[in-house]
């Protein structure tokens, strides 16, 4: 009894603080967009799942670059302003507006792009024409949860994610149902159009007041935290989208590119994992970034909890994997098991060690020590797809995906923990 009088405690304060509701408001939503993902590999053809996979790893591409970094700069300026509402506003209302002049680019390059560039699979650019404005919506249902989180408001996000969540479920695969691939991408724009919605009519930003003209902060910081930021940000996920862009470049299959994309659904969807509790520390390691004893203290604890949960996943992954694509996508997709099995241990690298450090590496403003361990690992995820895929496929574009994963991944918590000893 003694033993769980104490365990209350921690318990108790996780359930006040939302991390019950952010952990587990991202359990459902992973687990709805998987479920949504299998329903759509089994729905739609093996070769049009590949072409669709291809449209939108190139969309994802220039997605990475989203409002030029608004969403982090918002949410690490506005937590560190959190005190200060209308210095909080006046920052998030500047970041908000830019984040839309810069997706208005946007669009306009994903055009180009899709006029002007060859695309490797037959009927690739028309759908990616289609896609051109996917970013600014994602934006701005982004941006709205974003202001949410700056307000620690955890329980409406966790909801209003659900939300969202559920609407690009329903109306992606009603969309596939009636009018295959066009019909998912317009299923996919009328979810965030209402998510948004939704958002702007529960959650409505407060009116402008009188104050917020009166408060003054730093442009010159918020440029630079937005664009370090997206540059670290889009390096970082670049990494997860090369391997289906070299798979579709070099072998030029669309059945490949879909056994690829099958490959990388469960490690890629398990991320959801150490996204959500990076959601729910992260602003509060931004609020203590000064405190250097309860910096050191919870990093190791997370640390621990981290590489003991994420290990037992790998674990399950490597020893059950023919079984779990078998089952989950079809024997039609059993030749991507060698690559699923690969990636689960890129999947425990970044997740144990390498998104803890390089998220807290942030607020401790180093961010261009994530934008050089980045770019490297980006560079060799590059050299090494190039020399593998072509003579090991699919497999070897996922030993380039982990091995760039594995180098940095053990050099950003050593660079983490030194930045916060001597605190």
């Amino acid at each position: 009894m003694a033993a769980l009088d104490r365990l209350k405690g921690p318990f108790a304060k996780l359930y006040r603080t939302g991390f019950f509701h952010i952990f587990g408001a991202g359990t459902i939503n992973k687990a709805v967009s998987s479920l949504t993902m299998i329903v759509l590999v089994w729905l739609i053809p093996k070769a049009e799942y590949g072409l669709y996979s291809y449209v939108f790893n190139i969309v994802s591409i220039f997605a990475l670059f989203n409002g030029l970094g608004a969403s982090s700069a918002l949410l690490q300026l506005c937590c560190e302003h959190m005190e200060d509402r209308p210095l909080m506003l006046a920052v998030f209302r500047y970041g908000e507006r830019w984040g839309r002049v810069a997706d208005v680019a946007l669009a306009v390059l994903i055009l180009v792009y899709a006029l002007v560039a060859p695309g490797a699979l037959p009927g690739s650019q028309p759908l990616l024409a289609l896609y051109c404005l996917y970013p600014l919506v994602v934006l701005l249902c982004e941006l709205r949860l974003v202001y949410l989180r700056s307000n620690l408001d955890n329980r409406a996000y966790a909801y209003m994610t659900n939300v969202q969540t559920l609407l690009l479920a329903g109306l992606s695969i009603g969309g596939a149902l009636v009018a295959g691939v066009p019909g998912l991408i317009a299923g996919q724009y009328a979810a965030y159009v209402a998510s948004f919605a939704v958002l702007a009519w529960r959650h409505p930003l407060p009116k402008p007041m009188p104050e917020e003209r009166d408060r003054t902060f730093s442009k010159r910081e918020y440029w630079y935290v937005a664009l370090v930021s997206s540059l670290n940000n889009g390096l970082s996920q670049a990494l997860a989208l090369l391997g289906t862009f070299f798979v579709g470049q070099y072998l030029a299959s669309d059945t490949a590119v879909a056994s690829y994309k099958v490959a990388t659904a469960i490690p890629f969807a398990l991320s959801f994992a150490p996204t959500m509790l990076m959601t729910y520390a992260y602003p509060r390691f931004a609020a203590q970034c000064h405190d250097g004893a309860w910096t050191r203290r919870n990093y190791l604890r997370l640390t621990a909890a981290c590489v003991g949960g994420f290990g037992a996943l790998l674990a399950a992954g490597l020893a059950f994997g023919p079984q779990v694509i078998g089952v989950v996508f079809g024997e039609q997709y059993l030749d991507a098991v060698p690559s699923f099995r690969i990636l689960m241990v890129g999947f425990f690298v970044t997740a144990a060690l390498r998104q803890p450090a390089t998220n807290f590496l942030v607020t401790q403003k180093r961010l261009l020590a994530n934008t050089v361990m980045t770019a490297a690992s980006i560079a060799l995820n590059v050299v090494l797809s190039v020399a593998l895929v072509p003579r090991f496929q699919m497999e070897g574009a996922a030993w380039a995906y982990t091995a760039s994963m594995a180098l940095f991944g053990l050099v950003a918590p050593v660079l983490y923990w030194r930045t916060v000893r001597d605190l």
